[in-house]
């Protein structure tokens, strides 16, 4: 009877491992989405994650058409390309938990010069909302501090916002949205949002040669920009530096 016992005990026991091996052994999924913006000149995308081609998609796609069933696990790198070529649009460490729908936007525009990620929601009308690309030739420091500053339309004083973009890159779009408020100054104009350029760990700010100040225009004071978000590539033409913006 104890020999009846012990085999049965022994029979739930590998029943039970037998249980927990498979419960151990499932595979979780989930769908990442990628939509790229449909700009001029921008090639279909290849989606990559830890390195293992998943899709090509079209710009301008939607879900669920731009997206993939991919294997669940806790970080992935997720890497673009454009199709059939190894030109990296972007690429990051992503959480990928299991049945979770992941979307991610980017741009990839090589007419307009730019490439990298997007973070694009609706804009109310008394926001101002853009990334910033650096499109400067290589007579400029090929990384930079953005300091972003208010600026009155008339006297053109500034004062400091507090926001600063750290390792603002030549060729790359800075994967920070600034959400910029409309501001009035005591006259009721727009008030003007500009920027500075600081060589990184200096006290040199670079001059825009074609204003003879330090400060670079990111907005005006027409309402062009209000309720927007778009793309703003910092260019220079004949030492006038200038902001030029894409609305997406």
């Amino acid at each position: 009877m104890r020999k009846n016992y012990f085999v049965m005990a022994s029979l739930l026991m590998l029943v039970a491992c037998s249980k927990k091996e498979a419960i151990t052994e499932r595979t979780y999924y989930a769908e990442v989405s990628v939509a790229v913006s449909n700009l001029p000149g921008t090639p279909e995308t290849d989606i990559y994650l830890d390195g293992v081609f998943v899709k090509t998609v079209k710009p301008g796609q939607d879900y669920p058409s731009n997206s993939a069933k991919v294997v669940a696990g806790s970080k992935s790198k997720l890497s673009l390309y454009s199709a059939g070529t190894k030109n990296l649009i972007a690429d990051s460490v992503i959480d990928i938990s299991k049945n979770t729908l992941v979307k991610v936007n980017a741009v990839n525009c090589e007419q307009l010069g730019f490439k990298g990620w997007l973070t694009t929601t609706k804009v109310p009308d008394d926001i101002m909302s853009m990334q910033l690309f650096d499109n400067l030739p290589e007579k400029y420091p090929p990384v930079l501090e953005m300091h972003i500053f208010l600026a009155d339309p008339i006297t053109i004083e500034t004062a400091e916002t507090g926001i600063v973009l750290q390792n603002f890159t030549r060729n790359k779009l800075h994967p920070t949205r600034l959400d910029l408020p409309v501001k009035y100054n005591p006259d009721g104009k727009t008030m003007l949002y500009v920027c500075k350029l600081k060589v990184p760990g200096s006290n040199e700010w670079i001059l825009n040669e074609g204003l003879g100040l330090d400060i670079i225009p990111l907005t005006w004071s027409d309402g062009t920009n209000e309720g927007k978000f778009g793309i703003y590539s910092i260019v220079d033409e004949q030492d006038y530096l200038r902001a030029d913006p894409t609305y997406l």
